[in-house]
């Protein structure tokens, strides 16, 4: 074997061997960079998902503290005209019982002016007649009185209990909602990463069957050279 087809030879082989070592060295960075993309894009759809439940928390209170004030301020205005109303029932209770207190007894001066008593007969059963009408006049008017405010205590009750109910539901599917899409984000981000690994390790097999081939290359080409000379 003559000296320049061993050089020959050994600069065949060298060139493969060293291809294969540039491949396989792409082949590892390849890898590499593929975990490292799909890790980076892990943690950025983690950090987003944080982000948007802590937006989403932040939004729902928000929506709760409202809603609650909206129904407390219900209970007060309610608890406010019950007041009023209440004080109103009593001053006029007060004041139709006065007036009939006040028609019985002119009922009594005029019957008495006329020389006739009103402690019995007819004109006791008068007086009786009407206080009886009187007394009930004013039951039946304090008393749809009452209802009346006691039916608004009710409707105002549940009208607060209304608001807070839907405070409540609309903070739940506020949760739920960035829940479903945080999860959603997640699973892309779980696909998308393995594609990108998968990609990476395509790249890096097809670099090294490159490699392996450019190094039985250099070896054939140095054999070849070796056989002729």
């Amino acid at each position: 074997m003559s000296w320049l087809a061993a050089a020959s030879f050994f600069v065949s082989a060298v060139g493969g061997m060293s291809a294969k070592g540039d491949l396989d060295e792409g082949a590892a960075l390849a890898i590499k960079v593929g975990k490292e993309n799909a890790a980076g894009l892990m943690d950025m759809t983690t950090k987003n998902n944080y982000i948007q439940s802590n937006l989403a928390e932040e939004n729902a209170m928000a929506v709760m503290n409202i809603g609650y004030a909206n129904a407390q301020a219900v209970e007060l205005a309610a608890a406010r005209t019950f007041a009023v109303r209440s004080i109103g029932t009593a001053y006029k209770a007060e004041q139709m019982w006065s007036a009939r207190h006040q028609m019985m007894g002119e009922i009594r001066a005029r019957t008495s002016g006329t020389g006739i008593s009103v402690n019995q007969g007819s004109p006791l059963h008068f007086l009786n007649e009407q206080a009886q009408l009187a007394e009930r006049d004013i039951k039946m008017t304090i008393g749809m009185e009452l209802l009346s405010t006691f039916g608004y205590m009710a409707d105002m009750t549940e009208k607060s209990r209304l608001i807070r109910l839907e405070t409540v539901q609309r903070v739940e599917t506020m949760k739920r909602n960035v829940k479903a899409q945080n999860e959603v984000s997640l699973n892309q981000a779980i696909a998308q990463a393995a594609a990108l690994r998968r990609g990476s390790e395509l790249t890096a097999s097809g670099m090294r069957a490159q490699g392996n081939a450019a190094m039985w290359s250099g070896i054939g080409s140095g054999l070849g050279a070796f056989a002729n000379s």
